[in-house]
């Protein structure tokens, strides 16, 4: 009868096919025995991988998005960056169609008389009565 020892070692470990699409640090061949050395090295290792990982997520989640978030808080009344035209008009410069500096001029025209206007209203019926003023004018 052979021995387990000549039977694991002649078996092939394969890869579990729900890990397929993961980036694994660990041997699949023959088990070896680790020194302690050793083994606080592969923590490490594999430590730092986690690491890597975590961290390359982390810049690919927050880093595409950053100036569209910016961007949704200088929409919002209660923030500090409230219609801040610099904000808005950065992230408008993304967009081809919206790269002229004619456009920007007017845009960041627009924003500033749409904040002093805003931010000098207390409720609907007065912005009303103030942007009926304005079309007056025009």
């Amino acid at each position: 009868m052979p021995s387990s020892d000549n039977l694991s070692s002649n078996r092939t470990r394969q890869n579990s096919s729900t890990l397929a699409d993961y980036y694994v640090t660990i041997t699949t061949g023959k088990r070896m025995a680790y020194s302690s050395d050793d083994m606080k090295t592969e923590q490490k290792k594999i430590f730092f991988n986690i690491l890597d990982v975590i961290y390359f997520e982390m810049n690919r989640r927050f880093n595409t998005n950053d100036d569209m978030y910016a961007t949704l808080e200088a929409l919002d009344q209660n923030a500090s960056t409230f219609l801040d035209s610099e904000i808005i008009c950065r992230y408008a410069e993304t967009f081809p169609f919206y790269r002229s500096n004619k456009f920007i001029t007017k845009l960041k025209c627009q924003y500033q008389l749409g904040k002093t206007l805003l931010l000098s209203v207390s409720d609907i019926f007065e912005l009303y009565q103030e942007v009926k003023k304005i079309q007056s004018w025009i």
